[in-house]
């Protein structure tokens, strides 16, 4: 367990950091995407509610909360660490500050990346076709098979607690 685990920890650092080098170089590249997509409001310019509970801000809170799972799972597997007084303290904390560093860069590479904001955002999945867009199908068929792996990797730790 331990090892699929930290295979799959290993495989979403990696494959998130790769992904968002990639997005930047493709755009830089291909002038495909805008940095001014981080202040546009898409396709809810000109929305009343935009900002109302309920709104893009309320969805954004959910982030928070798959954080917790994280560091969770450390705490609930204390007892099979070794030196925990040490460790689950560092695993608590690493896994917040990378959670919220490496998403934070890589929305904004995607966000950067978008081409056409009312296909993507009328997409069922978004990220994979900003992917796709930039990158290609085989990187897409890359990404889908390691988060596969990932998530199978985040549900036995999930067991396990």
């Amino acid at each position: 367990l331990a090892m699929i685990n930290s295979g799959a920890v290993g495989l979403e650092l990696s494959l998130v950091i790769i992904l968002t080098i990639a997005l930047f170089v493709a755009v830089a590249v291909s002038g495909k995407g805008s940095v001014s997509n981080l202040v546009s409001r898409g396709i809810t310019e000109g929305a009343p509610n935009y900002f109302a509970i309920g709104g893009g801000l309320m969805l954004a809170t959910v982030l928070g909360m798959t954080t917790l799972v994280g560091f969770e799972a450390a705490a609930n597997l204390a007892e099979e660490a070794k030196d925990p007084y040490r460790t689950v303290p560092r695993a608590v904390v690493g896994s917040v500050i990378a959670a919220s560093v490496l998403g934070l860069v890589f929305l904004i590479s995607l966000t950067v990346a978008i081409d056409d904001m009312d296909r993507i955002s009328r997409s069922d999945s978004p990220v994979v076709l900003i992917l796709r867009d930039q990158l290609g199908p085989v990187t897409e068929s890359i990404l889908l098979t390691a988060i596969v792996f990932a998530f199978f990797g985040a549900g036995l730790v999930t067991l396990a607690t």
